[in-house]
């Protein structure tokens, strides 16, 4: 799962000549595009390593679905290779990756923003994957569908950059429920984004309930692209078990 690879006709499915030789046309365009004129300019970190902090556990270089990362004396991320998903920082047992534009602290000041607003209505906080629900929502507001008037929005490359650290800092400054929202299993871009983000819920689920908080104020949710309908369904259902539920214990 790296760029500049390519699974092409009978090799990905079972396919006639015909459809085979449409494969391969595809792929030799997407060829031409990634080579373009023979450089590949790559930005100088899309992730960068606190080297101080690293306590060579290996988690990143375990989990990361790009084989991105080599060792060293300490991890290398390799800005070409690196598809800056997230997953590494969110894994990451010290906090010693930062995502560059998605750092921790960009987060934060996106949950700052959004829940600053008092609001009437529930306050529902989703962290979006820009490759599924970011689109799907988008396409939820193109056709005028009704979404939660305390829908509060936050951009993440992929569901597996959410941590746990976000979904708490989200209720303590008070958001009534938090979803998650990723790609369906099996499409996700970083292959196993959406279940680091499935796992993580579940682990904070456990902790609200034994906390005394209901869990159900906490979900994850898979979702395609074109999936606007859904995702005004899934916020409405939502919205509308808060309203039972009644404002969060922590507000």
């Amino acid at each position: 799962n790296g760029e500049g690879i390519f699974v092409v006709g009978g090799s990905r499915d079972v396919a006639d000549l015909s459809w085979a030789c449409i494969d391969a046309a595809n792929a030799a365009l997407e060829v031409h595009k990634f080579l373009g004129d023979g450089t590949k300019l790559a930005p100088e970190a899309k992730a960068v390593v606190d080297k101080e902090k690293c306590c060579f556990c290996l988690t990143c270089y375990r989990c990361c679905p790009h084989g991105a990362i080599s060792w060293d004396d300490k991890p290398a991320i390799s800005p070409i290779a690196c598809q800056a998903c997230g997953i590494c920082a969110s894994e990451c047992p010290q906090d010693a990756i930062q995502i560059m534009a998605f750092e921790d602290q960009d987060i934060t000041a996106q949950l700052d923003q959004s829940l600053s607003a008092s609001s009437q209505a529930p306050d529902i906080v989703a962290f979006c994957c820009e490759n599924s629900s970011l689109e799907a929502l988008k396409m939820a507001k193109l056709f005028s569908l009704d979404l939660p008037a305390g829908l509060k929005t936050v951009h993440v490359p992929c569901a597996g950059k959410v941590d746990q650290d976000y979904l708490f800092s989200a209720f303590l400054k008070g958001a009534d429920a938090v979803l998650v929202l990723s790609c369906h299993p099996g499409n996700c871009k970083s292959v196993r984004g959406n279940t680091f983000a499935g796992w993580r819920v579940e682990n904070v689920q456990r902790m609200l309930k034994n906390a005394g908080m209901d869990p159900q104020r906490l979900r994850c949710e898979s979702l395609a692209s074109n999936m606007g309908h859904e995702m005004a369904t899934i916020l409405s259902d939502l919205e509308r078990q808060l309203k039972e539920l009644g404002p969060s214990p922590l507000k």
